[in-house]
């Protein structure tokens, strides 16, 4: 019995043993959050700083080597393991607040330093420094250092063999036909005040190629006297090719813009449409308008003669210009650049326009100078070229151009008689590459695919295996790798299957299969191999899209994206200065191609797609995002690469770090609140409330100063029309199926569920109270900025802006009046707080000169606009981004949502990013008034549940076009654009979750054993063999006993 109980005892010893040495993954995994990740995510306390610009692309092959060693996916827990990476360039606050906020709330036990030359002011318990000169020894000390062995690793080819195409240059001639003449079909008619379209239908023939309309309107009906520069009738005309859809608009309030002219991209049936709402924009200081392009029509007419008629009668020309077009003999290189065209003509008396078409029928550049073409000022000699012919010049120089066959077209623009010859010359070169494109690319791809299978990153050359990555797969134990060659080009594909099993991809469109095989997402990310500065996009973007579960779309490697792509770069490139709007037309294009590309690919699921574009501006333009709302939920993270790389850990670690905003401790702080007032009738003094501080939880910002108030309850009596969105809602009338709307509108006569009135200043508060939030209010720039310093959920702000100076918005500034310092909301001249909206403007002149005040504002009328224009100079004083900058700290994950006009893509809009902004909603373009139901119903929708992006996408769909789904509008100006992930969700105390609680790199280690980091140090097997023999010797001894 003694000896049977010593040998249990020694088998019970051997267990112990084995069991000992087992995983320690067999114990419960940590709950992992959700977030914008495709699986739930568990935080580690450990950061990964790369090096920014360094060394050519050594930092961009870095960061990307690093991406499976900062998120994986592990199968047995089906959770994501992810912690922070970042590129570091020691001159960009945003990286400083976002690290001041991670270790705040998660901590940090462990540094990870690429080539970092800077002294960085963070320190953890062990810190893991690593220094290289070239990529292939990067990743292997990334890959040694993160796993301890790896069944798989993945190899991406990125170096090798580069084949340059040779340089272009060609001409091709051609005549224009003698009997090729412009024409003009004229349009007469007469409308009132009102938005549902007047539409006029015609044809344009062959071999018309533009359209250039004249659009004029009577100030006073029969008078035949046209509208001028400032004028109360404000008539919108829309330009359609019924084949494609709307392709131009014009929208006038107060300032008449230009009106619309397109390519011709269909013949046939093509027709106009007149609305008429008579107030539109959100105007700005003369010196902040962006220049017009034309004239003033006419002078200023003496508002006096103003009947009460606000009828438009109204005459627009259809100015139809002949063309002829061809395909360029060669097609567009992959990556070229310097491209310019040029058109010559041997006749000075004519006038010809250029026209460049990319493959898909979108017009990407032109030359059409209708108006600046003057005959008289043309040499009388003009100089003789070699073939002793007259030439006149139309030139088009541009930066980037997809790849693939374009056409150009030239158009005839003055009547003359005989033919005319001309030459279109044309010149372009290969900068980047396809192979260097194919080797950008596979890393890309590839650090998605290693992450998803916990699996390092290695490098390689197309024909060579480099010694660093040799050793690196030996240490590791690596049995089998996946092989990034996209393009398919590598020879060293051959000599990998003689040591290894290989899965070799070359394929793109295989490549996006597999990743969606393991992940079954749909999510969109776009990027580009472009460099920004001395870094690319392409590491953040695939840092995101490993949290997204979804490969990287690099605009470049695809025909049809690099297309659309050229289309919004050239586009914003000429626009950002004066802000003018997109062409509708080619923003239908550009969206069609790449729809069709994600459709062919497997990427247009059903419903929207959430969709986020990881890139500069110029890359991919400011329109490209606007183009997707209504088929996608678009969002951008934008900026430098660094700030890129910051920006996405901010919105995949946000359940984390908005814990290091103070505006969520469930105590409370104190803030700054404006003051509250009311007029003394007999006196005419404001009877002032004090504001100041107060004590406050869960606190969203708001900013009221120049807003819509009561605007369908009260100003449509002014105005003679109900504003109704594009969507059919008509706000305060429309009744709603949502119970977070019950008795929005009960304050103004209407209880019940009815969709909100753009009477923002008590809406926007109304449903912050859903969320569970406080509403603190402030409208001068020092309590504003001391407000955000302290920590708020959101910052919700409606001012005047601007894009000069860096960006500007107009706070509250009283130009040294004795009047308010801070009240909770502006108000106009002869106004206070409870009476905010006591200016109208003039409907002769459409300025706000007319005084509505409380008690005599029933007899003059609302406008429903508080601040309109003239108010601006007196009641309001301009702050530049930079002071904004520099009165800021660190606002710890607060959103934005902005009602200012053209501050996004200016140094405020980064200011805010940088100083710790999460999202942003705000604008790159003029903002109308009606965003103002779109912001009304913003935190509507996030009390719904909706994500920060589906409540952006449901804003736009009520008061914008969405130019892919045929919800054609008159109101070109609602293009406002979000910015951050659109699978973004704000903490409120409505939705609210616990603070999530980071592991250490340890236990993360030890969550993951036995998966794709599997920790078999060497012996390890042998010691598990020898324990498992003395178990079963102890079995065997207690069945002989």
């Amino acid at each position: 019995m003694e000896q049977r109980s010593r040998s249990i005892f020694a088998m019970l010893i051997a267990c112990l043993f084995v069991f000992a040495l087992l995983p320690v993954a067999a114990a419960d995994a940590p709950d992992g959050f959700e977030t914008v990740s495709w699986k739930p995510v568990v935080p580690v306390k450990k950061a990964t700083l790369v090096q920014a610009d360094k060394w050519g692309d050594i930092d961009d092959y870095a960061y990307l080597a690093a991406v499976p060693s900062s998120v994986f996916y592990d199968e047995k827990s089906d959770s994501i393991v992810s912690h922070p990476l970042l590129f570091y360039d020691g001159g960009n606050v945003g990286t400083d607040y976002f690290m001041e906020d991670w270790l705040a709330t998660a901590g940090m036990d462990e540094l990870v330093t690429i080539n970092m030359e800077e002294i960085i002011p963070w320190s953890a318990n062990k810190t893991t420094e690593i220094y290289a000169d070239n990529p292939y020894d990067v990743a292997r000390e990334v890959a040694t250092s993160s796993w301890k062995s790896s069944k798989t690793a993945v190899l991406a080819v990125i170096d090798g063999r580069m084949e340059y195409a040779d340089a272009v240059a060609g001409a091709v001639e051609g005549t224009m036909p003698g009997d090729y003449k412009p024409k003009v079909e004229t349009i007469t008619g007469e409308r009132d005040v009102g938005i549902v379209p007047v539409y006029h239908n015609f044809s344009i023939p062959e071999p018309y190629k533009y359209i250039d309309t004249d659009l004029v309107w009577d100030v006073i009906p029969g008078t035949g006297v046209p509208a001028n520069v400032v004028s109360g009738i404000n008539l919108d005309m829309q330009l359609y090719d019924w084949q494609l859809g709307m392709v131009a608009a014009v929208e006038n309030w107060v300032l008449i813009d230009p009106d619309p002219s397109s390519y011709v991209f269909n013949n046939g049936p093509w027709g106009v449409a007149f609305t008429y709402m008579p107030t539109k924009s959100m105007a700005m200081p003369t010196d902040e308008m962006p220049i017009m392009d034309r004239e003033p029509r006419a002078v200023l007419w003496d508002s006096v003669l103003r009947g009460p008629d606000n009828k438009a009668v109204y005459r627009v020309d259809c100015n139809l210009y002949p063309g002829v077009e061809f395909d360029l003999p060669e097609e567009v290189c992959f990556g070229a650049s310097g491209i310019s065209f040029e058109l010559t003509w041997n006749n000075p008396n004519v006038n010809m326009g250029l026209v460049i078409l990319d493959p898909f029928n979108n017009s990407i550049a032109k030359a059409v100078d209708i108006e600046e073409f003057i005959a008289e000022g043309l040499p009388a000699e003009p100089p003789a070229t070699e073939d002793e012919t007259y030439e006149t010049v139309k030139t088009i120089g541009i930066s980037k151009i997809g790849e693939g066959r374009h056409r150009v077209c030239v158009v005839k623009l003055t009547d003359n008689t005989e033919p005319v010859d001309f030459k279109v010359t044309y010149a372009w070169e290969q900068l980047v590459s396809r192979e260097e494109g194919n080797f950008i690319a596979s890393a890309t791809e590839g650090a998605i695919l290693a992450s998803l299978l916990n699996a390092p990153l290695l490098y390689v050359d197309d024909d060579y295996m480099p010694p660093a990555t040799k050793s690196a797969l030996d240490a590791l134990g690596v049995k089998k790798v996946v092989f990034m060659d996209l393009g398919g080009e590598a020879p060293l594909a051959e000599s990998l299957a003689a040591s290894y099993g290989v899965e070799h991809i070359t394929d793109y469109v295989k490549l996006y299969s597999r990743i969606q095989d393991i992940t079954d997402e749909t999510d969109v990310v776009f990027s580009s191999i472009a460099t920004f500065g001395d870094s690319k996009f392409a590491g953040p973007a695939a840092y995101a899209a490993a949290h997204h579960g979804c490969p990287v779309f690099l605009v470049e490697m695809h025909p049809e994206l690099s297309c659309a792509a050229a289309w919004h770069s050239l586009y914003w490139q000429g626009a950002k200065e004066k802000r003018r709007p997109p062409s509708v037309g080619s923003m239908v294009i550009s969206g069609r191609e790449v729809y069709d590309f994600l459709g062919g690919v497997g990427f247009d699921g059903e419903g929207m797609e959430n969709m986020l574009t990881v890139c500069d501006e110029f890359n991919l333009g400011a329109s490209w995002d606007r183009t997707f709302a209504g088929v996608a939920v678009p969002g951008r993270i934008t900026g430098t690469p660094t700030d890129a790389s910051y920006w996405v850990s901010r919105s995949v670690f946000y359940p984390v770090v908005v814990f290091a905003n103070p505006a969520t401790d469930p105590k409370g702080g104190m803030y700054i609140t404006g003051s509250r007032s009311t007029t003394d009738t007999s006196t005419g003094f404001l009877d002032v409330q004090p504001g100041g501080e107060m004590e406050f939880k869960y606190p969203v910002l708001q900013t009221w100063v120049s807003y819509q108030h009561r605007f369908n309850e009260r100003a449509s009596k002014y105005h003679g029309i109900n504003y109704t969105g594009a969507d059919g809602i008509t706000p305060f009338w429309s009744p709603s199926d949502n119970p977070v709307d019950n008795d929005v509108n009960a304050r103004y006569g209407r209880p019940g569920c009815y969709y909100p009135d753009m009477t923002n200043s008590e809406v926007v508060p109304f449903y912050m109270n859903k969320l569970g939030y406080s509403n603190v209010y402030s409208t001068n720039f020092e309590a504003t900025m001391e407000n955000l310093n302290r920590g708020v959920m959101m910052w919700i702000e409606v001012m005047h802006g601007g894009n000069a100076g860096g960006g500007t918005v107009g706070f509250w500034g009283t130009a040294g009046k004795a009047v308010e310092e801070n009240p909770w909301r502006g108000y106009e001249e002869g106004g206070d707080t409870f009476e905010p909206d006591t200016m109208a403007e003039s409907k002769q002149a459409g300025v706000d000169v007319v005084p509505s005040p409380k008690g005599a504002g029933e007899v003059t009328g609302h406008d429903g606009v508080v601040i309109t224009i003239a108010a601006q100079f007196a009641q309001t004083t301009s702050k530049s981004g930079s002071q904004i900058d520099e009165a800021l700290e660190n606002i710890h994950s607060a959103g934005v949502v902005a009602g200012s006009c053209l501050i996004a893509y200016t140094p405020l809009h980064m200011s805010l990013v940088r100083h710790g902004s999460v999202f942003q909603v705000i604008d790159p373009w003029l903002t109308s008034w009606y965003c103002a139901f779109a912001i009304a119903t913003f935190g509507r929708d996030l009390a719904s549940g909706d994500t920060v992006g589906e409540a952006y996408e449901k804003g736009i769909r009520h008061v914008g076009i969405e130019y892919l789904t045929g919800q054609w509008w008159w109101d070109i100006y609602e293009n406002v654009v979000y910015f951050g992930d659109p699978e973004l969700r704000l903490y409120s105390p409505l939705h609210s979750w616990e603070k999530p609680v980071a592991i250490s790199p340890e236990e993360a280690q030890a969550m993951v054993a036995g998966t794709g980091a599997v920790d078999e140090t060497p012996g390890f097997g042998a010691v598990l063999i020898v324990a498992a023999l003395a178990m079963m010797a102890a079995l065997m001894t207690v069945r002989k006993r």
